[in-house]
């Protein structure tokens, strides 16, 4: 399955084994001020009638808006079927706001902390070539966006 509000086309079948749907993954089931529909991880499960299926890979790259998601996925406990996670995660440099406080750090560890808690491991990490800043602090090259690869560790035998 895959979920994009972003580009205007219905819902589809789009394959034997593959669907399109007109809606993103969000924090809350609503509709945005763009007319873009948003649904929380449980709810597109739940819809699917996967609820209680083992999702072999769940990818997300939602440009910032992952670290609102997952902390509802993980309120929601909803990531214990689901074998490995493919995150793409992002700053807040990534939009050219101002750079990531203290503040913000705190919230990403709380939610990748969250994950961990729920037996979420990381196993590869890979940052975005087209990610990369200077830090008005240091000058150092930093990266705003990484792919981090996590396996569920309930699956392992």
């Amino acid at each position: 399955m895959a979920y994009d509000p972003t580009i205007g086309k219905e819902d589809a079948k789009i394959g034997d084994r593959l669907w399109f749907y007109n809606a993103g993954l969000g924090y809350s089931n609503e509709t945005t001020s763009r007319n873009w529909k948003m649904k929380t991880f449980g709810q597109m499960m739940s819809d699917n009638g996967h609820s209680n299926r083992t999702i072999d890979i769940l990818k997300i790259d939602i440009e910032y808006n992952e670290w609102v998601s997952l902390e509802t996925i993980i309120r929601e406990d909803s990531l214990r079927n689901v074998k490995q996670l493919m995150v793409e995660f992002h700053t807040m440099e990534l939009l050219n706001r101002k750079p990531s406080s203290s503040r913000n750090y705190a919230y990403y560890w709380q939610i990748l902390r969250g994950l961990d808690k729920l037996g979420f491991k990381t196993w590869h990490y890979l940052d975005t070539p087209s990610g990369f800043y200077r830090s008005i602090h240091t000058g150092k090259k930093l990266s705003c966006c990484a792919n981090v690869y996590f396996v569920n560790t309930a699956f392992i035998s």
